[in-house]
């Protein structure tokens, strides 16, 4: 839709009639197009529910006393998203057709929807033994045995003989110290013997503390986020594992925050030249779809150096959707111990690399000592 605004000033002189003096040059119109509105099409829609992103020279702040004056908002759901200078919030139909719509500064609107999450189960195992052989801290850069996927993981080339057995494994000592691996998930259970003590929650909160992106504990209440957790530090042992909890009863907009937050944490120690910090990962194993607000916020994460990395996903089709769509994300479809496809891995042109993702022994979430 197309919106014009005529304007003209005219100078009145008293003569001996009355004399119209109309200057064609100030007689303009103003012409805008309405941002482009992006529907949740064949979607769980979130009602009421948007992400607003605004015009680079446009402040927030500028933004939302433009809607304050002329109505009321519930500002506490208003939740800013840096990363396309913009928020997420609950608007009403009159607040977003009749405000939000027709201020010029805003550059897109996205309607939001509810992200659907794999409720595969994950297997475990009570074996004390496991976890021993699995979390001995050595000094030594081989470690023999490990599981089978740590050694393909950590192994330049191919193992013979095929399967491939649990064996020795080699690591780099002080693997991956000081990097943050940021972990957009069900949550973490911290308390896990296989972390080692190396997972922290995002933001400072405690586990029981309500998740800012999901109304859910930090606490992992699904287990795949603690599994996820159990390979990084399988492979990267001395990295610091970053809890953001954003998998539950959650929206894409609660996704966009988080990555335009960590994405800010990101910056503030880059910019601060933390001498303990070497830089940032994000692992996100969530299929999300493809919109523009997601493209936006992941390419700004890319652009300040983070490597961003996702799930190919587990519907055996040629099918890849986001996160791994999106141009520069590092998609991982999965194999299984003889270097064959797992039969329920996506695959297609936008899958990057291949890790084992059959039968994994990792970190459960319903004990500190299961796997």
């Amino acid at each position: 839709m197309i919106i014009m605004l005529r304007t003209s000033s005219c100078l009145t002189m008293k003569s001996s009639s009355l004399f119209v003096w109309c200057l064609p040059t100030l007689f303009t119109t103003a012409v805008y197009s309405l941002p482009s509105f992006h529907e949740a099409k064949d979607l769980n829609v979130a009602k009421s529910w948007y992400i607003v992103s605004l015009h680079s020279h446009y402040q927030l702040d500028s933004h939302l006393e433009h809607i304050s004056r002329n109505t009321s908002v519930d500002v506490s759901t208003i939740s800013p998203i840096s990363a396309i200078n913009g928020y997420h919030a609950r608007l009403s139909d009159e607040v977003l057709y009749d405000i939000v719509q027709r201020d010029p500064g805003v550059k897109y609107i996205q309607q939001d929807y509810y992200l659907d999450h794999d409720s595969h189960a994950l297997a475990t195992i009570d074996s004390p033994d496991v976890i021993s052989r699995i979390f001995r801290r050595w000094k030594k850069h081989t470690v023999d045995p490990s599981a089978w996927f740590v050694r393909k993981l950590t192994y330049w080339g191919t193992i013979s003989p095929i399967p491939v057995k649990d064996g020795p494994s080699e690591y780099l000592e002080d693997s991956w110290k000081g990097v943050h691996v940021y972990i957009l998930d069900s949550g973490i259970r911290r308390s896990h013997v296989m972390l080692n003590h190396q997972a922290v929650n995002f933001k400072g909160k405690q586990d029981t503390d309500t998740s800012p992106y999901v109304n859910e504990p930090m606490e992992d209440t699904h287990g795949h986020g603690t599994a996820v957790a159990g390979v990084v530090i399988r492979i990267a042992p001395a990295a610091t594992l970053m809890n953001v909890k954003v998998r539950g009863t959650n929206r894409l907009g609660d996704l966009a925050g988080a990555i335009s937050d960590v994405t800010d944490e990101h910056i503030s120690y880059r910019n601060s030249k933390k001498p303990d910090w070497r830089g940032s990962v994000i692992n996100i194993s969530i299929e999300t779809g493809i919109t523009r607000v997601l493209t936006d916020v992941i390419k700004s994460a890319i652009k300040e150096g983070i490597p961003v990395v996702s799930s190919a996903g587990n519907a055996n089709a040629d099918a890849v959707t986001g996160p791994c769509g999106i141009a520069g994300v590092i998609c991982v479809a999965a194999c299984n111990s003889s270097y064959k496809k797992w039969a329920k891995s996506n695959y297609g042109k936008d899958v990057t690399i291949v890790a084992p993702g059959e039968k994994i022994l990792s970190a459960t979430s319903i004990s500190d000592t299961k796997t």
